[in-house]
């Protein structure tokens, strides 16, 4: 009995010592900054998945393919300017524009400066706000549920929606879980529900320190299969019509964000495809451009990124507006988009060559 006793104060004592130690690691860590992550989403009984709020955490690629940054979620889970030197002042820019996507406006792989919602809030008007909506794997029937529930309430005077190639799957996707109402329009999108205890550990800095550096490894030791390599470098470019189901949710969306006093405006993410092979005469005909038409036959204002993206191959070479191995814009990409945004509208915009002013105290 005593033998046991000594060895049980022993375990308790080693378990002790390394509760200590895991806290001191967790409590130190925090004080160096935002710790790695891989942009967590966490599941939603409406949305199926939405953004940590209040959350910061270090972007990196594991293959290099771009170098870390910090992303910032704010108190409303969008995506904001961790340096908040950009970040507009709802409050003293009450004319709001809200950007609605998945990861393409999300840009979790570009510094929030360098991204198109932040390129366009430095440009902004002295009255004018761009909120940052994008979100990874959304589609046009959670941009419904997004609308109706979040962002109608923000009253923006125009909506610019990103549209691309797999939302027309993801649409069939989240149809399969959802609840509709007798219009045939979503009322929620139910996410699989996960352990508490996964709250906590995308908080926790140690924890996602160690996953960072398993990552690395993991991706240091992982060889590239060329065989995969069909169509777009290392992905399958696909180019969907937009079918009966995902044009119902946009033809929706546009009736509802028409009948709240604002503009709805789409583009479409262009062929990554050209982006790395060129333009040959044979190419496929890409998503975007059978988007592009849709939104034609049916009176949708539209942006096309397909022709500046096609001049700029022609200029600065192919390979310069996609990652090599990711699907998502290049920094130059994400200039272009705010360019054609400001082209086509630039009542929003300060004029060429003004700064946006610094915000002056309250008091």
């Amino acid at each position: 009995m005593i033998f046991l006793k000594a060895v049980l104060a022993k375990f308790a004592l080693v378990l002790a010592s390394v509760g200590i130690a895991l806290v001191v690691l967790e409590v130190g860590l925090r004080f160096l900054g935002p710790p790695p992550a891989s942009a967590p989403l966490v599941p939603d009984p409406v949305f199926d998945h939405v953004h940590l709020r209040d959350f910061a955490y270090k972007a990196y690629s594991p293959d290099g393919q771009f170098q870390s940054f910090t992303v910032y979620w704010d108190a409303e889970g969008l995506v904001a300017d961790p340096k908040n030197s950009h970040e507009p002042d709802v409050v003293a820019r009450p004319r709001t524009i809200a950007l609605m996507g998945d990861s393409f406006v999300e840009a979790g792989q570009v510094p929030y400066a360098t991204s198109f919602a932040g390129i366009l809030n430095q440009h902004a008007a002295a009255d004018t706000s761009f909120l940052n909506w994008g979100v990874s794997s959304y589609s046009p029937m959670l941009y419904v549920l997004l609308w109706r529930n979040r962002i109608l309430p923000t009253h923006p005077a125009h909506v610019f929606l990103l549209l691309y190639e797999n939302d027309v799957n993801d649409d069939t996707v989240y149809s399969g879980k959802a609840k509709f109402d007798a219009d045939g329009f979503p009322v929620s999108v139910t996410g699989s529900p996960e352990p508490l205890v996964l709250a906590w550990i995308r908080r926790s800095s140690l924890f996602r320190t160690l996953r960072y550096a398993f990552l690395k490894i993991q991706a240091g030791h992982s060889g590239t299969d060329a065989s995969r390599a069909v169509n777009a470098g290392n992905y399958l470019e696909v180019s969907p019509d937009i079918s009966p189901l995902t044009a119902r949710m946009l033809l929706g969306l546009k009736k509802e964000v028409e009948a709240s006093g604002a503009k709805l405006t789409v583009l479409s993410v262009p062929s990554r495809r050209s982006d790395i092979l060129g333009d040959p005469p044979d190419s496929p005909v890409p998503f975007a451009a059978r988007a592009h038409a849709w939104c034609r036959e049916n009176g949708i204002d539209y942006i096309d990124l397909e022709a500046p993206f096609q001049n700029s191959r022609k200029s600065q070479g192919n390979g310069k507006l996609f990652f090599a191995k990711d699907i998502h814009f290049t920094e130059a990409a994400h200039r272009i988009v705010a360019a054609e945004i400001e082209a086509r509208y630039p009542e929003y915009f300060l004029p060429e060559g003004k700064e946006v002013p610094a915000p002056q105290p309250s008091w």
